[in-house]
């Protein structure tokens, strides 16, 4: 019973965290994006509250697997405070759409079927929506005044800069796709 809370758990974080489940060779949800809304952050709150609710029925001291599942949620439910801080800064040198697509995502896609391109080409659809979330999450922090500072954002636009100039047909979004069509046709 106590195995089958962790293991709902997880298939909702990885239902939740596409972006996630696809760095770690789960390919289900490859044509999702992270919804980055303070909404979608209400509702995973609630989520591991719920789990967690339901964890204190089982003695986790006996079982690794949920007490680090415990340890999770704690986490993840202490840092809703920061909320503002955390969610509402999407882009950083650390993170952001160019930084967190070409260095990892772009590697751990599948491209090797036809469905796994129109997967990919779904996910590039959604990922519009998701930079039009972050522009608000943005909006959010610039009026609480929660914004990071700018060493931490400076970086950010020369790389989106430069990612322009080349232009959408030379970026990696595009060529990683059109490699994989070329080489699903054999051409």
């Amino acid at each position: 019973m106590a195995l089958e809370l962790a293991e709902d758990y997880w298939q909702w974080r990885l239902k939740d965290s596409p972006e996630f489940a696809t760095c770690i060779g789960e390919h289900t949800y490859d044509d999702l994006v992270d919804k980055l809304t303070l909404n979608a952050l209400k509702e995973r709150i609630e989520k591991c509250r719920d789990v967690m609710r339901r964890l204190t029925n089982f003695d986790t001291s006996e079982d690794l697997n949920l007490t680090l599942l415990k340890h999770d949620l704690n986490t993840y439910l202490e840092g809703y405070k920061w909320r503002y801080h955390g969610l509402c800064n999407p882009i950083s040198f650390l993170e952001n759409v160019i930084v967190d697509w070409d260095s990892y995502l772009l590697d751990a896609t599948e491209f090797k079927t036809l469905s796994d391109l129109q997967m990919y080409r779904r996910r590039l659809v959604a990922l519009s929506k998701q930079v039009r979330s972050q522009i608000e999450l943005l909006r959010v922090a610039m009026e609480r005044g929660t914004t990071l500072h700018s060493l931490s954002v400076a970086p950010c636009i020369t790389k989106l800069e430069t990612f322009l100039e080349k232009g959408p047909q030379n970026s990696r979004f595009y060529t990683i796709c059109v490699e994989n069509l070329e080489t699903r046709a054999g051409i």
